[in-house]
């Protein structure tokens, strides 16, 4: 059961960035997939999905427009592919190609190539002859380095390198001035390479779980740049030129050694995502406050004893994680926090639930399992708005009756706590969907009136 919390706490934390590059990817879907929707105009075997290998396809080859060979264990690609000179969507991830023809070069109308998922330690400078590829995905492969002849892919917006083995990237990688969507994760790089901020249609840049030290001052140049990820590195600062990005949205720093931010994070006005998890005990601007658009902020994992008060000066915050941290109380501003609909103070040391928490009248999920919580004040029944409560591995011996006038409530866990009976009207919480009573000293009378009381609600003892 705490998987799945945890999985819907991880939907909700990230439920703005999705919003940010969904947006995004919107935009560039127009385009991705401008050649498929004119593809199906066009006269081609319906089951262009449905080949085992290049020479199966062969015999349609001239009215191909999309190959995919995902997943057919190929070891090789034939070099007769440059017999499909009509095709513009080629698929052959996760297979088991260490190498390519030369002849792939012969794909002139090619605009989407994955090659993602197979054993390349190189990509042939003939891919640098696509001239009208807009998408290239080598992402889980051997590479160790990105040949300059990539440079000539002139309308290049989207390249997914993720999982390999790449450093650096070549001087003239800044001549992609179509490039839009940057995904390196899981490389080798030090610091953001200088090639970026020369780039200034660059919108997505994700750079996580590499070994970066460093952001260069030069990052100011990024000015249409709406998603940074840099989460898993080895940051400890961030330079003041960072205020400069006024059109970012989304900004992953979790898993660094950050112990503070620069003032100049506050000019990001149009900020919505913050993800600060896991660093260490993290301070904050005063005018933090002054973010006019933060949405999400992710504090979770600081193992700190106190929350920084300027959280309490966002107004605009919808979401808040503050989970597994050192905290027995919650700064009072936090009750200011009216625009809150998610809360998360699990993994904590709270001996009750915050009264802070019960001014929060637009919460619809608060999760504050896994502390040392023995009761509940009649004040939950202020938070009408709830539609999940996740009170799991406490230590409550009962619920106030005034539990029960949270009529919204769908998901209520209580499993793992001391309860020896619950509230008596049960019956007027129609609307839960599911209620974990496990491992709680329940004697069989008190649950059979429970089964009883909630008959249309799925009951775990």
């Amino acid at each position: 059961m705490r998987t799945i919390i945890n999985s819907s706490r991880n939907i909700l934390c990230f439920i703005i960035v999705i919003s940010i590059i969904a947006n995004y990817e919107t935009v560039l879907a127009t385009n991705k997939f401008e050649f498929v929707k004119q593809a199906k105009s066009r006269p081609m075997p319906v089951n262009t999905r449905g080949y085992k290998s290049i020479e199966e396809a062969l015999k349609n080859a001239p009215m191909i427009y999309r190959l995919y060979l995902s997943k057919t264990n190929l070891t090789f690609l034939s070099p007769r592919i440059k017999e499909f000179e009509n095709l513009e969507a080629l698929d052959l991830s996760e297979n088991k190609i260490s190498i390519l023809p030369k002849e792939i070069q012969f794909l002139k109308n090619l605009k989407y190539l994955n090659l993602s998922g197979n054993r390349l330690t190189k990509l042939p400078k003939e891919v640098a002859l696509l001239e009208n590829l807009e998408i290239l995905d080598i992402s889980k492969n051997e590479i160790t380095q990105i040949p300059r002849e990539l440079s000539n892919l002139k309308k290049l917006h989207t390249i997914k390198a993720s999982v390999n083995k790449i450093s650096s990237l070549p001087t003239n990688f800044s001549d992609l001035q179509s490039l839009k969507a940057f995904h390196f994760s899981s490389n080798s790089f030090r610091e953001i390479p200088l090639e970026l901020t020369q780039m200034k249609n660059l919108e997505v840049i994700i750079l996580a779980k590499n070994k970066i030290t460093l952001v260069p001052k030069q990052i100011s140049r990024l000015f249409s740049v709406k998603v940074i990820n840099l989460n898993s590195n080895r940051l400890k600062s961030l330079p003041k030129e960072i205020g400069y990005l006024k059109n970012l949205q989304s900004l992953d720093l979790g898993f660094n050694d950050f112990k503070n931010l620069p003032n100049e994070i506050t000019y990001l006005t149009e900020l919505t995502y913050l993800n600060l998890d896991a660093n260490k005990s993290i301070s904050l601007p005063k005018r933090f406050g002054n973010l006019p658009k933060l949405y999400n902020l992710d504090y979770s994992y600081n193992y700190t004893s106190k929350i920084p008060d300027e959280i309490s000066n966002i107004a605009s915050l919808r979401i808040l994680n503050l989970r597994a941290n050192n905290l027995k109380y919650l700064p009072s501003g936090i009750s200011k926090l009216y625009n809150l609909e998610s809360l998360d103070v699990s993994d904590n040391k709270f001996e009750e639930l915050p009264f802070e928490i019960y001014s929060l009248l637009n919460l619809t999920s608060l999760n504050a399992s896994f502390n040392n919580i023995r009761k509940i004040s009649p004040g939950i029944a202020n938070l009408k708005e709830l539609h999940t409560l996740n009170l799991e591995n406490n230590k409550i011996e009962y619920l106030p009756i005034e539990i029960t006038r949270l009529w919204n409530l769908q998901l209520l866990l209580l499993n793992n706590n001391n309860i020896t009976k619950m509230p008596s009207n049960l019956e007027y919480m129609g609307n839960l969907k599911l209620l974990n009573l496990r491992s709680n000293p329940l004697p069989d009378p008190e649950k059979e009136f429970i089964r009883r009381m909630l008959r249309a609600t799925k009951l775990t003892f």
